[in-house]
């Protein structure tokens, strides 16, 4: 019997990134994944001179992450609005990937940070399975 076991998991929420930095929202586990959906939030200040980015960093081990992102989404910017973005990736079915916020604006910070990442499992089993189980 096929089973699907889907979720969504909130990663760290980010209270504000100063101007031309990054924070790291999360790190996920790429354990029988194949696709791995990435949705982020960012409120901008106003008049914002650039958009924000989002990028994954792929790790083997969990410990040592690439220095160039797997893939990334842009979060368009709009001035003193929220702006959502998400996108779906194609992943390696074991390792771990990071989750990382980069504000390229050079003079405001973004603020209200939030990314989730959302999974989806498809694997045999010889039984039905259950939450908590």
């Amino acid at each position: 019997m096929k089973s699907i076991y889907q979720g969504t998991a909130a990663l760290e929420r980010i209270a504000s990134i100063a101007a031309s930095s990054k924070a790291i929202a999360g790190v996920v586990n790429l354990r029988y994944l194949s696709k791995l959906c990435v949705t982020a939030r960012v409120l901008f200040a106003s008049n914002p001179d650039t958009d924000t980015t989002i990028n994954l960093h792929y790790s083997p081990d969990g410990k040592t992450f690439d220095t160039i992102a797997f893939g990334s989404i842009t979060v368009v910017k709009s001035s003193a609005a929220v702006v959502q973005a998400s996108k779906l990736f194609d992943v390696p079915q074991t390792g771990w990937m990071q989750i990382e916020v980069s504000n390229g604006d050079t003079s405001l910070a973004i603020t209200n940070v939030a990314a989730w990442a959302s999974i989806a499992v498809q694997f045999e089993t010889d039984r039905q399975l259950t939450p908590g189980t």
